[in-house]
């Protein structure tokens, strides 16, 4: 599953790799992205890995998203980061049935 998580992030991410990042000065961190470009940069990669993981028939995860980090001053070292976060299925190893006697009143 995770690997599928990781081939579709990288599809979409690769495009920005050498690409204009807009900046700003953020609560006095230097360099940081703007937050419009980093709305859709995380809308981009979350519909991505929904459309690719979540939205399919069988579904590979229950949930998934992406976030850009906007304290990162990308001018110094030119490094984008971005989280990807991949909710998957819960496996029952065993299950538990209670069965009682009921006396109607």
């Amino acid at each position: 599953m995770i690997d599928i998580g990781c081939t579709i992030t990288r599809a979409n991410a690769l495009p920005l790799v050498n690409s204009k990042v807009p900046t700003t000065t953020r609560n006095s961190l230097p360099g940081v992205i703007t937050e419009r470009k980093a709305q859709q940069i995380e809308a981009k990669l979350s519909g991505a890995l929904i459309t690719g993981m979540v939205s399919i028939d069988p579904a590979n995860a229950v949930a998934a998203s992406a976030v850009v980090n906007r304290t990162h001053n990308i001018l110094a070292d030119g490094n984008l980061i971005i989280a990807v976060a991949i909710q998957p299925f819960a496996y029952a190893r065993t299950v538990t049935v209670n069965i009682g006697l009921a006396v109607q009143a």
